[in-house]
């Protein structure tokens, strides 16, 4: 065969009119294998108002402890949910057919958007793989609400924050550069209790959310994590009771390696605490992240 006619077929192959004479099962099961297994994690915004009142059985309700405490806890379902990008909806009525059988599966909903006069998709916050961000705009918000000072909770009782079962979340290299960033990020750490723990320091562009003043109608974008396994971070090693450099290439500059180095040290002092003891696994990790 010449050059040309090679190719020739390779463009007939690449473009392969005669998809639509395949049968139907044969090309709603190519529909369905284009589709990932499972949505990829992303990022979201920690936001106010998403600490709630633990409930109290009947039993311990005369306890003296809660006749002057109320337990407060995180609750990762307020969270805002998650944008997911579906473009094979966008092919024909067969292929969305098969988009929206996938989205169902996956607990993902689909809604009107006014403004964009379109459908678009969310799905809720997944704690086993979503990562909570913490901006440098929430800083104060958080520290307040994690150790129970929250405007919402209109209770004269003292309020006491239950530590967060969670295992992921991000905050920006910038979080290193002075002692206050750094005491928060160190608190963040200390209020975490799953196993296991894992602090991303994302390096440059980082996600743009806003929580706090922004129109609560509008969607947020879509933010994710790259090169999370490349880089080298620092890994808890529970025989030496320390923070190790793991293996991996240098993405941040030597003076925010320092600073993280000199957290972990604080961290490590923590580690085996009531807060976050028991726990055997421990990361902290830089990465990139980019808006999809």
């Amino acid at each position: 065969m010449s050059t040309l006619s090679s190719a020739e077929s390779t463009a007939s192959s690449e473009t392969f009119h005669l998809f639509s004479r395949l049968p139907t099962e044969l090309r709603l099961q190519i529909w369905r294998e284009s589709l990932p297994n499972m949505d990829s994690p992303a990022l979201v915004p920690y936001q106010s108002g998403c600490w709630r009142p633990v409930p109290v059985s009947e039993s311990d309700e005369e306890s003296d402890f809660h006749q002057t405490h109320v337990e407060v806890e995180f609750r990762h379902d307020l969270l805002e949910h998650i944008r997911v990008k579906i473009p094979l909806t966008a092919v024909n009525h067969e292929a969305r057919g098969a988009a929206f059988e996938w989205a169902l599966k996956q607990g993902i909903e689909a809604r009107y958007h006014e403004d964009r006069q379109c459908l678009i998709f969310l799905r809720p916050f997944d704690p086993m793989r979503d990562v909570i961000w913490f901006g440098q705009e929430v800083h104060e918000v958080f520290g307040k609400e994690c150790w129970g000072l929250h405007q919402s909770l209109a209770d004269p009782r003292q309020n006491v924050s239950v530590p967060i079962n969670l295992g992921q979340f991000a905050v920006s290299e910038l979080a290193f550069m002075d002692d206050p960033s750094m005491n928060f990020v160190i608190d963040t750490f200390h209020s975490f209790c799953a196993d296991p723990i894992i602090m991303y320091v994302i390096v440059g562009e980082h996600p743009n959310f806003d929580v706090l003043n922004g129109d609560q109608t509008k969607v947020q974008p879509r933010w994710e994590l790259w090169d999370i396994k490349r880089a080298k971070a620092l890994v808890w090693n529970p025989s030496t009771a320390r923070f190790d450099w793991g293996p991996g290439r240098q993405i941040l500059q030597e003076l925010a390696y320092q600073r993280i180095l000199q957290v972990s040290q604080v961290i490590t002092e923590l580690i085996g605490t009531p807060m976050i003891g028991g726990n055997d696994h421990f990361e902290i990790r830089p990465v990139f992240s980019f808006k999809l």
